[in-house]
C-alpha cells in the first residue's frame, strides 16, 4: 500500500516538457494572414516530445484541400515538401507535471476522435479586424494551443481568439529552445506523411463544402447571439 502511494506521488511531481512551435509557412493563405495581420509567423503547434515527432495542430488536412481542415498530426514531411527548405520557427520547452502531460495527451487524444471539431476559419480571416470569432467546437491553431496551455494552469486576459503566433511566442520567449530554420532542427524525427500531398478526389471536394457550411452555419450562429445580448 505504502509503496503504491509512493509510486502515485512520483508520478505527480515527476517533471515532463511539452513544446510549443511557431512557424512562418508560406501557403497563400499564409501570405495574406501575416500581410493583413502584420505578422511574422502564422501558425503554430504544440508537441509532446522534443523531436517534434507528436506535434499537433489545427490546420488543413491535405496540401490542396484548404477547406477541408481540423485536428492534425504533423510532420516534417508536411513541411519539408512545401516549403522549399525553409521554415522560420522558433521551439519553446515548458515544464509540465506527470499529471499535467496525460491530461494534454489525453484531450489531444479526445479532439482528434471527435470528427465535431472544425477550423475556425472565420474567426482566422477576420482576426485583424475583429480580434477573431469565438466558435462552438471550432479551434484555429492558437486557439488550440492556447486551450492546452488554459487547461494548463496559464490564464490569459483576452478572449484566446484575439492572440496570434507572434504573441505566443513573444509570451513564452524564457522557456525558447530553438530559433531558425525548422528543417534544420537538429532533433526533428525524419516523419513520413503518405497522404498529405494526395490528389484530390471528389470525396474530398465534396467534404470541402460539407466543412465549408458546417463552419459557415456555426460562426453565424455565434455571432448573432452575441448581438442578442
Amino acid at each position: 500500500m505504502q509503496e503504491s502511494f509512493e509510486k502515485d506521488i512520483i508520478s505527480y511531481v515527476m517533471e515532463r516538457n511539452v513544446y510549443l512551435v511557431v512557424t512562418k509557412t508560406d501557403t497563400p493563405f499564409a501570405k495574406l494572414l501575416r500581410t493583413f495581420g502584420h505578422l511574422h509567423y502564422n501558425h503554430c503547434s504544440l508537441s509532446l516530445d522534443k523531436e517534434l515527432s507528436r506535434m499537433y495542430s489545427f490546420a488543413r488536412t491535405k496540401k490542396n484541400t484548404p477547406l477541408l481542415a481540423g485536428m492534425v498530426h504533423e510532420t516534417y514531411d508536411r513541411y519539408r515538401k512545401m516549403f522549399d527548405g525553409k521554415v522560420d520557427c522558433m521551439i519553446f520547452e515548458l515544464p509540465v507535471r506527470q499529471d499535467q502531460y496525460d491530461w494534454i495527451e489525453s484531450e489531444i487524444q479526445r479532439l482528434r476522435l471527435d470528427k465535431s471539431y472544425a477550423y475556425n476559419l472565420y474567426s482566422v480571416i477576420t482576426q485583424p479586424v475583429t480580434g477573431g470569432i469565438e466558435v462552438e467546437n471550432a479551434f484555429s491553431c492558437i486557439e488550440f494551443v492556447l486551450h492546452i496551455l488554459s487547461g494548463l494552469g496559464y490564464s490569459f486576459d483576452r478572449p484566446l481568439t484575439s492572440y496570434t503566433p507572434d504573441e505566443l511566442a513573444e509570451m513564452f520567449s524564457p522557456y525558447q529552445i530553438y530559433k531558425g530554420n525548422l528543417l534544420r532542427y537538429p532533433l526533428l524525427a525524419k516523419q513520413k506523411d503518405p497522404h498529405y500531398y494526395d490528389k484530390v478526389r471528389i470525396k474530398d471536394i465534396h467534404d470541402s463544402i460539407k466543412e465549408f457550411g458546417v463552419i459557415s452555419s456555426r460562426t453565424l450562429r455565434s455571432v448573432m447571439k452575441k448581438r442578442r445580448r
